[in-house]
């Protein structure tokens, strides 16, 4: 069955989904855009998300200065004064470090002691002087705008599939 995904206008997003053809049968957090045909693709890979039959968009959070922006700064230091509650964020960042000095989408953590970590890879953020938090957009239930569109159930069945193929996976001894 194919997902309706209509009511999702063309533009950058946080997402969270289900990749089927993944030997993990692995759940994703990452950055997406989504053309005006309604391909998703990865940010980076330009691969199309969506491409195996099971693959399911399970969390969207469209990262544009009209939806769930939390906070905008061009100065570090106020935004992270700024009470962020620990979490998951998608932020707008500039590394100073990054010899091509061009802003970056990431998805990162937010710890109880307002330090930074990547998502990815689990590294701290913000370790050379003048790396600074742009904008930064909350991934909660509250802004997912597929929260009315996926049932709870659906998700039950996406990780007992995963179970079953990693036991299946396990038995083949691969």
């Amino acid at each position: 069955m194919k997902q309706n995904l209509n009511h999702l206008k063309p533009g950058l997003y946080a997402v969270w989904y289900f990749d089927c053809w993944d030997v993990d049968g692995d759940l994703y957090h990452t950055l997406a855009t989504q053309d005006a045909n309604q391909l998703w693709r990865e940010e980076g890979t330009g691969l199309d998300m969506l491409r195996h039959q099971g693959d399911t968009l399970l969390k969207a959070w469209a990262l544009d200065d009209a939806s769930n922006l939390l906070a905008q700064s061009n100065n570090n230091l106020q935004l992270t004064q700024q009470s962020l509650k620990p979490g998951l964020y998608a932020i707008h960042y500039f590394d100073n470090g990054d010899p091509g000095n061009e802003p970056t989408h990431i998805l990162v953590t937010l710890d109880d002691n307002q330090k930074w970590y990547n998502h990815e890879n689990g590294r701290e953020m913000f370790m050379s002087e003048g790396d600074m938090v742009l904008k930064a957009w909350a991934l909660d239930d509250a802004s997912n705008l597929l929260a009315k569109t996926v049932d709870p159930s659906q998700l039950v069945d996406i990780i007992q599939k995963n179970e079953i193929q990693q036991r299946f996976l396990a038995d083949l001894d691969i």
